[in-house]
């Protein structure tokens, strides 16, 4: 097996490789340096994006036309620009489970055009993985297309067969083809690869959404990518050996989310038609984020995971991608990344955790109410642990 500088495997039940000490915390969000509060409070940047009611990006707008709060506690917006002379950091993450071997050329194909695409934008850099029943690393942080293509090239899917179990809490199951380690994969490339890295940050999945033998959870998985400021933009991918929806699914979303009820933007909308269902951030109106903090009532649906992900993270999930054409959904994340914004504040002093872990709430809204925001949910204070009471109590 070939195991590149930095490479790891994750196994669903153990560790084949060590991880390196990368493992060490970073600071959740980038800090500006000389803009703290009284408390000493670093800055908090957060990327953003505004779309219409039809989807179409905005690319102009004014901070005084934005209503921010942390924890409930309104806050003064310092900065409100684009960033494009930031790093940026790519991370593209294959789901090579055996139900996904039919969508695996068009994959390579279209990953290769956008990584040729992406790489020609300077301080840019992007890493390659890949997750079946383990997570492997393929091809650490790069500026070389050449590194890139030859990993892509070389890259299968898993063998047929009954995959290993995974004991996540109370939740055991046994997988034929259409289980993956996709949470392992989104929690280990936003801790171990992305947490150390400056800039913007951002990862695109490939996957159908199943995992039934992750170590770490779904609300594990999503929390390491907002402890790393990471956007992740998934795919949807229907394996040819789906599962049947289960139950339940392990680590089941501890604070609510910014969910789009009703299949509403992005949860479908792009490509392929608008907002269907009419549904708007956490059932609210258009132009503002945040939802209850109530569990997500999501049933084994690999959809519905995959939408989970990006929503709360801040990205974009692409469900209606013609299969074959999956250049439509690279191009829709490099529009979003030109338009994408970069907000800074510093939270003011009465605005303390509401949650023990250390997760601060975010509400972003536009005073133009036609507007949608887009932004991840939250962030943690840095320093502050995984660890605590239940959210909200």
């Amino acid at each position: 097996m070939k195991i590149a500088r930095g490479c790891w495997l994750f196994a669903s039940a153990f560790l084949l490789f060590p991880i390196s000490s990368l493992s060490q915390q970073a600071p959740a969000l980038a800090a500006r340096p000389g803009s703290v509060s009284k408390s000493g409070a670093p800055a908090i940047s957060i990327p953003v994006t505004l779309r219409d009611r039809k989807g179409k990006l905005i690319t102009s707008y004014a901070a005084s036309d934005l209503t921010l709060s942390d924890n409930g506690r309104p806050q003064g917006i310092e900065s409100f620009a684009h960033v494009a002379d930031q790093p940026l950091r790519i991370g593209l993450l294959i789901d090579t489970s055996h139900g996904q071997q039919d969508a695996l050329d068009s994959e390579r194909a279209a990953c290769g055009r956008f990584i040729d695409q992406m790489l020609m934008q300077p301080n840019t850099k992007v890493f390659l993985l890949h997750f079946d029943h383990q997570v492997e690393l393929l091809e650490d942080f790069t500026t070389s297309k050449e590194k890139l293509h030859t990993e892509l090239s070389e890259m299968t899917t898993s063998a047929p067969g009954v995959e290993p179990v995974s004991q996540v809490g109370s939740v055991g199951k046994v997988s034929a083809h259409g289980g993956s380690d996709l949470y392992d994969a989104v929690y280990l490339g936003s801790k171990e690869l992305m947490g150390p890295e400056p800039g913007r940050k951002v990862m695109v999945i490939f996957s159908d959404g199943y995992d039934h033998m992750s170590k770490e959870g779904l609300s594990e998985a999503i929390d390491a990518a907002e402890r790393a400021n990471v956007s992740v933009f998934t795919v949807y991918v229907k394996s040819e050996d789906q599962p049947k929806p289960s139950s339940g699914f392990p680590g089941q979303n501890r604070r609510g989310g910014m969910g789009y009820p009703g299949g509403g933007y992005p949860g479908g909308g792009y490509p392929g038609g608008g907002f269907p269902g009419g549904g708007y951030p956490g059932g609210g109106n258009p132009g503002q984020t945040g939802g209850s903090n109530r569990p997500a009532e999501i049933h084994g649906d690999g959809k519905k995971m995959l939408e989970e992900i990006a929503t709360r993270s801040g990205g974009r999930y692409f469900e209606d991608v013609r299969k074959g054409d999956y250049d439509t959904a690279f191009r829709e994340i490099e529009d979003e990344l030109k338009a994408q914004f970069m907000l800074t504040y510093v939270p003011n002093d009465g605005s303390d955790d509401s949650f023990s872990d250390g997760f601060h709430k975010i509400s972003l809204r536009a005073k133009d109410k036609t507007l949608f925001v887009i932004t991840r949910e939250g962030y943690f204070a840095a320093g502050a642990g995984a660890a605590g009471k239940t959210a909200g109590k």
